[in-house]
């Protein structure tokens, strides 16, 4: 069992630095003031998240240790069109979201061959792996294998994409592929291998709304293509000159209307009816991570965006309000989360989730069981992937972030 613990930690400073004293000592004044004006300084310092010192808050709420499922950094979690989430770590996992055999992550049988799984990406038809096959990133292979995923899966290498990787994206029917030398390829569910994109540059990301495609190119903004990604890409204007590090669709049910874009200080916002123009709003003091996904139920409609901050404890994600229709993003309030419930809660999330940098989120409806996946349960778990601490999960129905665990 993979179990984390913490050690005990010592309260002497703080007792003495703050006006506590062994018994018959007494101490200077001016030694006395110095204490007092450094213990001010010391918690002024640390007073910076969800109400209190995440120091402080790990020593206060203990997180009880877990088997946890995915350990490390995962990579994106990505949803086929059928709503199974997958996500890798070197291998792959697919998570089962019926309470009826049961919940949780399971490594897919019959990996890709190679020596780890850098990165996965699906399309309407395949599941995508780029695969480390000598631990040189020039020598990484493209594989895909059919949704459908046979016991085991037939991987078969895509021809013409191997090389130096920089990065894969699934985007409706099309894979869209950064290489390190900054071209920019895509493959087609139809075809068998790819060919050049219409714009060069590092690919940070990438989606289709409707019958358009869009991408992000760092330092050149965003771009899209009417109805092919064959067709020659054009700046969505407001976006250029910026980096966006990901994608997030709304509503978060029907056909997706609205995608959102987060990266650097900014977030954009697209609407399906006008790709060719993103409303833009900047967030001064915040750098965005590109975790981003929209949580909207009856009593809440906010966008979840992760952050980081330099030297800092407080990483996690603000909620970033929205109008009623989901176009316009509003003001972040605050560094904890409103909707998290009650202090202890925001407490717990301060002393954890609160202080990892998220790179990525996605969120996936619970069923029952396989007879009833037309019908949701009530409940939702939202998923974020996070730098060097693994995959966490936000049950509705439960109501606060824990690390992930083998639940079955």
């Amino acid at each position: 069992m993979n179990t984390k613990t913490r050690p005990a930690r010592n309260f002497s400073f703080f007792a003495r630095a703050c006006g506590g004293k062994a018994a018959g000592t007494v101490r200077p004044a001016a030694v006395r003031l110095s204490a007092y004006v450094l213990c001010a300084i010391t918690a002024a310092g640390l007073l910076f998240s969800c109400q209190q010192s995440p120091v402080f808050a790990d020593l206060e709420q203990a997180t009880p240790p877990v088997d946890t499922a995915i350990e490390g950094t995962p990579g994106r979690i990505v949803v086929s069109t059928g709503g199974v989430p997958f996500v890798s770590n070197g291998r792959i996992y697919q998570f089962s979201f019926l309470r009826n055999p049961g919940l949780g992550w399971k490594e897919i049988p019959g990996q890709p061959p190679g020596k780890r799984v850098q990165s996965i990406a699906v399309t309407g038809g395949f599941l995508y792996a780029q695969v480390s096959t000598s631990g040189k990133l020039a020598d990484d292979k493209l594989y895909r294998t059919a949704l459908a995923l046979a016991d085991p899966p037939q991987w078969d290498e895509v021809t013409g994409a191997g090389g130096a990787i920089s990065a894969i994206f699934g985007a409706g029917d099309t894979l869209f592929i950064g290489m390190a030398n900054e071209t920019i390829r895509y493959i087609q569910d139809t075809a068998s291998s790819p060919v050049n994109y219409g714009q060069t540059g590092l690919l940070l990301a990438a989606e289709k709304m409707g019958s358009a495609y869009f991408t992000s190119i760092r330092g050149k903004g965003l771009f899209y293509s009417a109805a092919s990604p064959g067709a020659m890409p054009a700046q969505v204007a407001g976006t250029d000159g910026k980096s966006f590090m990901g994608f997030a669709f709304g509503p978060t049910s029907g056909a997706p209307t609205i995608l959102y874009a987060a990266g650097g200080s900014s977030v954009a916002v697209i609407q399906a009816a006008t790709p060719s123009t993103a409303a833009v709003k900047d967030y001064s003091g915040y750098n965005f991570t590109g975790a981003l996904t929209r949580w909207e139920n009856t009593t809440h409609n906010v966008l979840l965006a992760g952050r980081r901050y330099s030297g800092s404890y407080t990483h996690g994600y603000v909620e970033i309000a929205l109008d009623p229709a989901g176009t316009t993003p509003g003001d972040i309030d605050g560094n904890c989360p409103v909707t998290l419930g009650d202090d202890k809660v925001r407490a717990r999330y301060g002393a954890s989730l609160g202080r990892r940098v998220i790179n990525h989120f996605t969120w996936v409806p619970i069923w029952e069981s396989a007879s009833s996946t037309t019908t949701p349960s009530a409940d939702r778990e939202i998923f974020a992937s996070t730098n060097l601490y693994g995959l966490w999960r936000y049950s509705e129905q439960e109501g606060e972030w824990k690390e992930e665990d083998r639940r079955n």
